[in-house]
């Protein structure tokens, strides 16, 4: 993310936004004093060590969690960074910037969604045109209305169709980037999309990104293709029909996700709504992020057949790691050689609403399938149970759930936690959390403490004394760009907090300072607490005079070795312009004091 929002708009944003508002449309925040208080959301604790301060940034001294409204979102509604910016930019009335690599990189990509979007156009015009596409979808149960909503369309029969449409538009080089194009062994281009049935993958904002086709002729294969990775398609990262589930607004009790477009639009069609489909990939981290933006429950439908056991198992896998307390996962498995689109044609809504009923827990779907070859009686086949576990267990974060799971292998293999030895995917908070010290942030230096004061008081760098804050980065010493570049922020962003700060080093200097930062805020060196304003201007003004004379001082040693050389270099007279910089350090110095 580094670089695509300017950090001064961050910066400003975090200053805008009230971040106990923003964290209480989640929690269940109350007032202590200035501050509000709650049970963390990001582990388990029954007395409340959640915070959030009036410097736009919240912690927990129970597990270490900290970080500013965009933070909060992040982890809590596992959004992306972007999305995170723009909900609250939204929430204040703000436009989102973006500096000019970003823009380039929008401006590059616009050809391709007009290219897609044209496309889209085309072969929903071609369904409307050819009987024989509107004969099979009827056959399938689809009425205008919903090919309407989807977009459905047709790609007709023949290799240049596409071609033609849009060669006045497009160049043939950017139809096969949106890949409407292919090209074979002999370097033929032709249309990627022959006699099928057109599904258009479309984003969150409702652009298409991609097709999906199907044939018309069970006969011709493959069945089903989808569009190739582009620019702008990547399956690991969108879900079929969430779109148009975002445009229905309503509140879902739960999420079921299938494997294709036909079982969401079949679905769809008989009045069953609350379906998204992952285009044939495996579930991944991106999906149940995109998901849990709707609700904490979701059904994952299968095929009966191997392969849809197979892929059920890959989805349990790619989830596990990303589980949090709260959310409910099943899994349901159709009878032999039915599909979601099969079965709700066969069987109606009723019967389908009856089978979801009867979808397995996922603990219970874990131990079933781990146990489903195995006689638990036997002491090697339990010993081969905990082989299949321990790693599966392992992946998932600490969480109340890891632990009852792991209770629950204990039950079958009796054997206790200590015995099972399993280790734990635990982030650097959660051990920060079981093992008490919190990471340390290295050698208390000067400028340590400097950007310590910076970081809880951006004020400072307002108040202080220009001359102080002058050349900082001159002097080569670590942490002086970063400390230079706070003090820019907070000089150049009205009422900049905390939060904010945080937010514009992470987006302009990387996660690494970031981190740094926010683990600085644990650390409370001498001087710091029970100081007036007054008294913490002073305290900072003098740790700034004393980096101003360490720059100094080795500006005039540079000088000096020059003049008077050393054993490898002999002395070299001072130029004119060279003899004034030395008079005006030495004059700096003696103002210092």
């Amino acid at each position: 993310m580094a670089g695509r929002i300017p950090p001064e708009f961050i910066s400003e944003l975090l200053a805008r936004v009230d971040l106990a508002q923003v964290i209480g449309q989640h929690i269940q925040l109350k007032k202590a004093g200035r501050e509000h208080k709650a049970c963390c959301p990001f582990h388990q604790e029954k007395t409340p060590s959640f915070t959030v301060t009036t410097k736009g940034f919240y912690h927990c001294f129970g597990c270490g969690a900290n970080g500013s409204a965009i933070g909060f979102l992040m982890e809590y509604t596992r959004c992306s960074f972007v999305d995170a910016v723009e909900d609250l930019a939204r929430q204040v009335g703000m436009t989102v910037p973006r500096d000019a690599r970003a823009q380039a990189r929008q401006e590059s990509q616009e050809p391709l969604y007009e290219c897609m979007q044209q496309a889209n156009r085309y072969y929903q015009e071609m369904l409307r045109k050819s009987d024989p596409a509107k004969e099979y979808a009827r056959s399938r149960g689809l009425s205008g209305q919903i090919c309407k909503e989807y977009q459905i369309g047709y790609a007709p029969a023949g290799y240049e169709n596409v071609e033609k449409r849009l060669a006045g538009k497009f160049d043939r080089a950017l139809l096969i980037k949106a890949g409407l194009l292919t090209k074979n062994d002999k370097r033929r281009v032709y249309d990627r999309f022959r006699n099928r049935l057109m599904f258009p993958i479309r984003d969150t904002r409702g652009r298409t990104v991609g097709f999906g086709g199907r044939v018309l002729e069970d006969q011709d294969t493959p069945k089903y293709i989808n569009s190739p990775e582009t620019p702008l398609f990547h399956k690991g990262r969108v879900l079929y029909g969430l779109y148009e589930l975002q445009q229905r607004r309503g509140n879902l009790d739960q999420l079921v996700v299938t494997e294709g477009y036909m079982d969401v639009v079949s679905l769809a069609e008989a009045g069953v709504s609350n379906v998204v489909a992952t285009l044939g990939t495996a579930t991944t981290e991106d999906h149940l992020r995109q998901m849990g933006r709707f609700c904490r429950k979701f059904v994952f439908c299968f095929d009966g057949d191997d392969a849809g056991r197979a892929a059920g198992w890959r989805a349990l896998e790619h989830i596990l790691p990303v589980l949090r307390d709260g959310d409910e996962v099943r899994f349901a498995h159709l009878p032999e050689k039915e599909d979601p689109d099969s079965y709700i044609r066969n069987h109606g809504r009723e019967v389908w609403q009856e089978f979801l009923s009867q979808s397995v827990l996922l603990e219970d779907y874990f131990f079933s399938q781990l146990t489903r070859d195995l006689d638990l009686e036997k002491l090697t086949d339990r010993s081969k149970l905990v082989q299949k576990a321990r790693p599966l267990l392992s992946s998932m974060a600490d969480s109340a759930f890891r632990d009852l799971m792991m209770n629950q292998l204990g039950e079958l293999t009796d054997l206790t936690r200590n015995q099972l030895r399993i280790s734990s995917k635990t982030t650097e908070r959660q051990l920060a959390a079981q093992q008490g010290p919190k990471p340390s942030v290295g050698r208390p230096t000067r400028i340590r403490k400097m950007i310590r004061m910076l970081l809880e008081h951006p004020e400072l760098a307002v108040q202080a004394q220009s001359s102080l804050l002058q050349s900082l980065d001159a002097l080569k010493k670590p942490g002086m760009e970063l400390f230079a570049e706070m003090v820019d922020l907070a000089q150049g962003v009205a009422d900049v907090n905390t939060g904010g700060m945080i937010e514009a080093i992470r987006a302009s200097r990387g996660e690494e300072d970031a981190q740094h930062l926010t683990r600085l805020l644990d650390w409370r060196p001498a001087g710091l607490d029970g100081v007036s304003a007054k008294g913490r201007l002073q305290n900072f003004e003098a740790g700034l005079r004393i980096l101003q004379k360490e720059r100094l001082v080795a500006w005039r040693s540079r000088l000096t070795k020059q003049q008077l050389g050393d054993d490898q270099t002999p002395g070299k007279p001072l130029s004119e312009r060279q003899k004034k910089e030395l008079q005006k350090v030495n004059e700096q110095l003696k103002e210092l004091g």
